[in-house]
């Protein structure tokens, strides 16, 4: 995706959609969120950074939330 120019690094390891790039990522969005509509299914958004890893439930979250314990 570099060479053929979607991306660009921003830094090692770090590295951003160019505008073409994004527009592609919309188009496939597009596509499959049309697909799901068609076939009843939800969209969902998710926080991209969790604190909770699955299966790993802080003890303070416990206090807070004891019907979370595992």
């Amino acid at each position: 995706m570099h060479r053929s120019g979607f991306i660009s690094q921003v830094s090692s390891g770090i590295f951003s959609f160019l505008p073409i790039g994004w527009r592609s990522i919309e188009k496939i969005k597009n596509i499959i969120r049309e697909e799901m509509n068609n076939s009843g299914a939800l969209e969902i958004n998710m926080p991209l950074f969790n604190h909770l890893i699955f299966g790993e439930i802080p003890e303070g979250w416990i206090l807070l939330y004891p019907s979370s314990k595992i």
